[in-house]
């Protein structure tokens, strides 16, 4: 039913179109057009996703269904909130097309995310969510992430609050 890549830096087209196209969907009904243009234009550019498709410590996991990409998972092995000395690894973005939302396909996505980070070695696994999406908030909780503390998200010009969410799954 559902297959998956890991993405190479000569995907950083297809990872950027999916990026700009399941952010957009996400988020454009509830912020400003400027704000998401001008964050689409900042983040979501294939500079970027090839550079960071090309660091050490990064995973990207590509979700295919038959031939048709429908999700991604963008996962890395950097600290920058207060974990204590415990190791971990952020997932970073997972996104899924619009169409295929609530209908399985992220419980699958996130099964990779968890495998790739037992496989890693990590105790911890932790992500970002905006505090207003809580259809992700509850996706989340289902899959036993607890929040841990909060931070400032940057959407264009809007100052935003993510909850840093975390499970603990052993090392």
């Amino acid at each position: 039913m559902y297959t998956f890549k890991l993405a190479l830096p000569s995907d950083a087209e297809i990872v950027c179109d999916i990026s700009r196209t399941t952010f957009y969907d996400t988020f454009h009904e509830q912020n400003k057009a400027e704000d998401m243009q001008l964050f689409l234009d900042t983040y979501f550019v294939v500079e970027n996703i090839r550079r960071e498709l090309s660091s050490e410590g990064n995973t990207c996991i590509l979700m295919y269904e038959s031939d048709q990409l429908i999700g991604y998972a963008n996962m890395r092995m950097r600290q920058h909130v207060s974990l204590g000395n415990r190791t971990a690894v952020e997932i970073g973005r997972i996104y899924m097309i619009k169409d295929k939302i609530g209908r399985g396909a992220g419980n699958e996505l996130m099964k990779q995310c968890l495998l790739k980070a037992k496989e890693s070695g990590v105790e911890i696994v932790w992500l970002g969510v905006w505090d207003k999406n809580e259809r992700a908030i509850s996706f989340y909780k289902k899959w036993d992430f607890e929040k841990f503390s909060e931070h400032v998200f940057i959407l264009g010009h809007d100052v935003q609050n993510d909850w840093l969410m975390k499970k603990e799954i052993g090392g």
